[in-house]
C-alpha cells in the first residue's frame, strides 16, 4: 500500500507499508497509520482531503478521517447497507445524504454524502459509487468521482485531483492520496 501527499499537479510518495496477510493488521488499519504519519506541520493551515479506492471503505476508516479533521473521499460497493437497510444502488437519485451503520462521530451519526458516476471500462459502461463526509452538489461530487476512477487505469488506484492519467498508469498498488489544498477562506 502506498501513501501519496498531492500539492496542486505534484504528487509526492510519502511513505508505504506491506500487508503481511491473514493474521497481521487489517489493510484499513495500516492506511490508517499512514495517515497518521503525516506531520502536524504539513496540514496546518490547510484543508487535507484524504481520497482513498474501494478497499478502505470501511467504517472505521471513515469514523478516523473524520476525527482527524479531514474531508474523506472513497469509492464504495454498490450494495453497501444504509441505516435504512437499503443497499446504495436502491437509490434512484445521484446524490443525496445518507447515514451508514457504525458511521457516528462523538455519538452522533455522520452524514455521508454519496453519488455515482459511469465509467467505460472494457468497452462497458460500470457505475462506480462515491462517498464524502462533506455536503457536495451531484455535479461537484461526479467530477470528483470522475477524475479519482478514469477508464484505462489499473484497478482500484486512485488519482489525485488533477492528476494526470499517463502518470496513473504506473502504479499498480491501493494508495490512498492526502491532498493539501489552500487554506479555506
Amino acid at each position: 500500500m502506498t501513501h501519496y501527499i498531492c500539492v496542486g499537479d505534484s504528487r509526492f510518495p510519502w511513505s508505504f507499508r506491506i500487508w503481511k496477510g491473514k493474521g497481521s493488521k487489517s489493510v484499513t488499519l495500516l492506511a490508517l497509520d499512514l495517515i497518521r504519519t503525516v506531520p502536524a506541520d504539513l496540514t496546518q493551515g490547510r484543508e487535507v482531503w484524504v481520497y482513498a479506492d474501494g478497499g478502505f471503505d470501511a467504517a472505521v476508516f471513515i469514523r478516523s478521517v473524520h476525527a482527524c479533521g479531514f474531508v474523506c473521499v472513497v469509492g464504495t460497493r454498490k450494495n453497501r447497507q444504509t441505516t435504512e437497510r437499503k443497499p446504495l444502488s436502491s437509490y434512484p437519485f445521484r446524490t443525496r445524504t445518507i447515514q451508514l451503520p457504525a458511521v457516528s462521530h462523538q455519538g452522533e451519526s455522520l452524514p455521508i454524502t454519496f453519488s455515482w458516476v459511469w465509467l467505460k471500462r472494457d468497452n462497458a459502461w460500470e457505475k462506480r459509487y462515491i462517498l464524502c463526509t462533506r455536503a457536495l452538489s451531484p455535479q461537484n461530487l461526479a467530477r470528483i468521482g470522475k477524475r479519482r476512477w478514469k477508464a484505462g487505469r489499473p484497478h482500484g488506484v486512485p488519482l489525485c485531483p488533477r492528476q494526470s492519467r499517463a502518470s496513473s498508469r504506473l502504479l499498480n498498488t491501493a494508495s490512498i492520496c492526502i491532498a493539501l489544498l489552500k487554506a479555506p477562506r
